[in-house]
């Protein structure tokens, strides 16, 4: 098994050993330092605003995979939302209420 649970996203490099990697931003983080060597995602450490430009981009993937991601995950695996919502409210009401606030329906 690659990833902890065998449920979150997973990467097996076979470029580099099978080299293992496991959950969205880590992978993310991961190709970019390995595969993008003429910076078509990233920027080189010789712009001057190389580090800004990271730290914007670290801000966006990490609030996505602690935030929007597991609520939008959430609320798709919640086809049925109003029939689960008298069975248990707070699994639709959890995901839907800061969604609904992002703009997503």
């Amino acid at each position: 098994m690659t990833a902890a649970n065998g449920r979150i996203p997973a990467l097996v490099d076979p470029n580099r050993n099978d080299f293992k990697v496991f959950e969205t931003a880590a992978i993310l983080l991961y190709l970019e330092k390995h595969y993008d060597p003429e910076h078509i995602f990233s920027w080189p450490s010789s712009d001057p605003q190389a580090d800004d430009y990271r730290s914007e981009v670290l801000q966006w993937i990490f609030f996505v995979h602690g935030g929007v991601g597991p609520m939008q995950g959430e609320k798709q695996l919640l086809p049925f939302g109003d029939v689960r919502a008298l069975l248990m409210p707070f699994r639709v009401i959890r995901p839907s209420k800061p969604l609904q606030r992002q703009g997503h329906s």
